[in-house]
């Protein structure tokens, strides 16, 4: 199979495969290409560049790889130490309820004697042996004793190794990822813009890779014109919203936390390590405390952001209802001056929740019109600029100030949310059903390239676009990429968790 790149434009090209005979060299086929090339005149017009050619007969081996099997051999221990993990875990709950039931029958045997009136009637025939214990504990407590007694008993070094194995365990892990209950340093309302933001992600890579792997690609100029299709196309906003996450939660965790602890503690080393660590806490600590600098240099930051991203976007004729979502990728789309807004909004906002305590007094006329505001803003985002045609500049302005006015629409739901004004929209976001989906959206973040790419690329032919495909293939993607994401956060991400907190213990309450 040989490819052939005839780039057209700078910033479009054609690939096209060619069948050749298996008797055909490279060298050869590079001849037969060639020259068809130069009898057909194509460079004349464009530019026409001839890629490797791939032999057929040297077909990928992948058990011939040894980085295949260095990763068999990973992934093969740690299913070993899932199963022990699994097995040991349940050992323990049997052991649990054995000590529970013979707890039972002990305490009944006990109370048969209370009131047998074979008794001593009084006190002083009463004899205790002495160091008895005659105080009735709860169950909760007795169990707590004779697990503490045990621990005592097997010492630190085996407590820790039992839980170093636990950590591994299947249950345990599957349990904690659907946990219903968040700490109290997380803000509930994120795990649902996160889970909904990773669906967003997906659709958007779903319906790139269906666009280039369709026998009908001119059927995107059909759909671009629909008011639908800029859920599609406006999919970049998904990435401001972990950026704005991201720049929420860096904030809100690190107020709360030099605000209870002295945050020097936490670097546990000596030497010039621990000196450096404490001298970059301390200046994160001092810059903290001068709000105006700190204000001052977020809101320099924040306006040069805005004219880079407008400049670049200018420069090259960028309209952002017209063009690819991903047209300049490379300097704009992942570049962090585009992205630098909504992070600092992120911050702004975790700063406000830390010092407000998530406690904001606001009338019934400024709820409504906040969320009339925010929600005819996100609205005009996506769906604004369908049908219209931009002069350059106002594009510009556009494509510099969206991503920050979409952190500011959710700046205002996290804040409605995190208060008690959010209403529906508060339950949704905050819903426990979506707190596992949430858990996983790194792994799921990972993994759905991987799907996309393999479902599409084993098909025998080419996708014929339409509505009705385009939702069956998302619908698919979506399933399988958090099916595979929580087998590997179960399997890798939750045992590598739990042995951090191993290491360095906090505590961490529930709510």
């Amino acid at each position: 199979m040989a490819i052939v790149n005839a780039n057209r434009t700078a910033a479009q090209g054609v690939l096209v495969g060619v069948c050749l005979p298996t008797s055909c060299s490279n060298e050869e086929a590079e001849e037969i290409l060639n020259f068809s090339i130069n009898s057909a005149g194509l460079n004349s017009y464009r530019t026409v560049e001839l890629s490797p050619v791939k032999d057929p007969n040297s077909v990928y081996e992948i058990t011939s790889d040894p980085v295949f099997w260095i990763l068999f051999s990973f992934t093969l221990v740690i299913f070993v130490l899932a199963l022990i993990g699994t097995g040991f875990e349940i050992y323990e709950d049997y052991k649990i309820e054995k000590r529970k039931i013979s707890k039972y029958v002990y305490d009944n045997y006990t109370y048969e004697i209370a009131k047998s009136p074979e008794l001593p009637t009084s006190v002083n025939e009463l004899k205790i042996p002495a160091g008895a214990n005659n105080n009735d504990n709860s169950e909760g407590e007795s169990s707590e004793r004779n697990s503490v007694n045990s621990e005592e008993v097997v010492g630190k070094f085996t407590r820790i190794w039992k839980e170093v194995l636990l950590s591994f365990s299947l249950k345990k892990n599957f349990k904690q990822i659907c946990e219903k209950s968040v700490g109290d340093d997380t803000i509930p309302t994120i795990h649902g813009l996160r889970s909904m933001s990773m669906a967003w992600v997906i659709l958007g890579h779903t319906c790139l890779i269906a666009l280039r792997y369709s026998d009908n690609p001119a059927y995107r100029s059909i759909v671009e014109k629909q008011l639908i299709f800029q859920t599609i196309n406006k999919g970049a906003y998904s990435v401001d919203t972990f950026f704005f996450i991201s720049g929420l939660l860096v904030s809100y965790l690190y107020f709360r936390t030099t605000s209870k602890h002295d945050i020097t503690k936490y670097t546990k080393t000596t030497g010039f390590t621990s000196a450096f660590l404490e001298f970059i806490s301390l200046i994160g600590y001092r810059f903290a405390r001068y709000f105006k600098a700190a204000a001052a240099l977020m809101t320099f930051f924040l306006i040069s952001s805005w004219f880079t991203t407008g400049f670049i976007a200018y420069s090259n004729n960028h309209i952002p209802n017209e063009d690819d979502p991903l047209a300049l990728f490379d300097k704009i789309y992942d570049k962090p001056w585009t992205r630098l807004g909504p992070y600092i909004v992120g911050m702004s906002v975790g700063w406000l929740l830390f010092k407000t305590n998530c406690k904001i007094k606001m009338n019934k006329v400024m709820v409504i019109t906040g969320w009339t505001l925010t929600l005819s803003l996100l609205l005009f985002l996506i769906y604004g600029l369908s049908g219209t045609k931009l002069h350059p500049i106002t594009a510009a302005a556009f494509s510099s100030l969206s991503h920050t006015l979409w952190a500011l629409g959710l700046s205002w739901i996290v804040i409605a949310c995190s208060t008690g004004y959010g209403g529906y929209i508060s339950d949704i976001l905050s819903s426990s059903i979506l707190y596992p989906f949430s858990r996983v959206t790194y792994c799921a973040y990972l993994v759905h390239p991987v799907v996309i790419r393999s479902m599409t690329m084993r098909l025998d032919s080419p996708l014929h676009l339409s509505p009705e495909m385009v939702i069956v293939m998302y619908t698919g993607h979506l399933i399988l990429s958090y099916i595979i994401s929580f087998i590997i956060s179960i399997l890798f991400e939750a045992p590598l968790v739990s042995l951090l907190r191993i290491v360095s213990p906090t505590k961490r309450k529930s709510k």
